[in-house]
Formats: structure tokens, C-alpha cells, sequence
């Protein structure tokens, strides 16, 4: 299962660089191309951790030190993804509507 699980991590983390390669070339000149960049960075770094946790939990030899630093590098990201995403939306979209409503309807994702 982990082996399984870490050649989808790879994989996705293949897909997501030549994502990432290829959203520089085309914007390199736009104003989007540095939350692009972080948002398509950011992603990366989550699959990286969910990985690194699944390979971690399922280890014969379990570090409970390097395991905790692991989670809240994983927790991390995933708290900070959501706003990414929403600064994200909010970039491109070029709106300057303000509101508790506007800010619900460019975090979905």
C-alpha cells in the first residue's frame, strides 16, 4: 500500500511540475504568474507531506520526534491552502468587491 501510495505522490508531483514549468513560460510576463507559482508550490509541498505522513505512520520503526514535526508541517499547509486558493480566485478575478458574502464565494474551491 505505501509503495502504491508513494508512486501516486510521485507521479502527481511530476504532473504538478510540468504544471508548474509550463505556468512560468506561458505568464512570464503577467502580474498572475507569482500566485500561480505559489499556489502550484504550495500544492506540491501538500502532496509531498501527505506522502511523508502515510510513509512515516506505515514504518516498521515508528519516531515519534520526526512523525509530530510532520504533522505540523502537513497541518500547516492544509490550513494555509484554502487562503492561497481564495487569494488565488481573488487575483484573478480582479474584483474589488468587499464583504462577508464576496469572501465565502471566492474560498470555495
Amino acid at each position: 500500500m505505501t509503495i502504491t501510495y508513494a508512486m501516486t505522490a510521485s507521479l502527481l508531483i511530476a504532473c504538478l511540475t510540468l504544471m508548474l514549468i509550463d505556468v512560468s513560460r506561458k505568464l512570464r510576463k503577467s502580474v498572475h504568474l507569482k500566485i500561480s507559482l505559489i499556489l502550484i508550490g504550495t500544492s506540491m509541498f501538500y502532496v509531498a507531506m501527505d506522502c511523508l505522513w502515510i510513509i512515516f505512520y506505515t514504518a516498521g520503526e515508528f519516531n515519534r520526534g520526526v512523525f509530530v514535526l510532520l504533522n505540523c508541517l502537513f497541518y500547516l499547509v492544509y490550513i494555509t491552502l484554502p487562503y492561497i486558493w481564495f487569494l488565488f480566485a481573488r487575483h484573478f478575478s480582479g474584483s474589488r468587491l468587499e464583504g462577508r458574502g464576496t469572501d465565502i464565494v471566492f474560498a470555495l474551491p
